[in-house]
């Protein structure tokens, strides 16, 4: 029974080394959004030029204007979005497979890339999410067509709840940090 218990405690162990096909897979999702983000720059650029004409009618420079800014908040966005899938898989591996020699000592890595513990993981990963959504309100916001006091209001309650997630991640990264 001792030896059955070893091979399963073995096995067990053992396994946790499947994780290598999550983090694998969020590896390839981080590069497809790095991919997507920097297209979306190149595109960027190219419908800059057309801001330069001077024959474009105000309301046309306007709404060229909202999307280049909209664009540019977007491409934050898939940048933030990379970097969440690029700490989650360093942070996946760190935990269940090991330390990665590569980074051992240095700074920048103890800086942005250690992660500790789950609970260490799930703050950062809390707040780079948060970061995104504050992003992406923004972003969502410019589209918008305020016509009413209404939808004034509920821009104002949107940003008011932000400020208040950013303040509470704060909050809460002081305490575990």
């Amino acid at each position: 029974m001792e030896r059955l218990m070893r091979l399963l405690e073995r096995t067990l162990w053992g396994s946790r080394l499947f994780v290598i096909v999550p983090i694998l897979v969020l590896m390839l999702a981080w590069l497809v959004m790095l991919f997507i983000s920097t297209v979306d720059v190149i595109f960027l650029f190219g419908r800059v030029g057309s801001y330069l004409n001077l024959a474009l009618a105000t309301a046309e420079r306007d709404a060229l204007r909202i999307y280049l800014i909209s664009t540019i908040i977007g491409v934050v966005d898939g940048y933030l979005i990379a970097s969440a899938l690029f700490l989650l898989s360093i942070g996946l591996y760190k935990q269940f497979v090991g330390n990665i020699d590569e980074i051992e000592g240095s700074e920048i890595a103890n800086r942005i890339l250690d992660v500790r513990s789950f609970e260490d993981l799930k703050v950062r990963l809390a707040r780079v999410i948060v970061l995104i959504l504050m992003v992406k309100f923004l972003q969502e916001g410019l589209r918008v067509s305020y016509q009413t006091p209404q939808d004034m209001l509920f821009l104002g309650i949107g940003v008011v709840l932000i400020s208040g997630a950013v303040f509470l991640s704060h909050i809460a990264g002081k305490g575990g940090h």
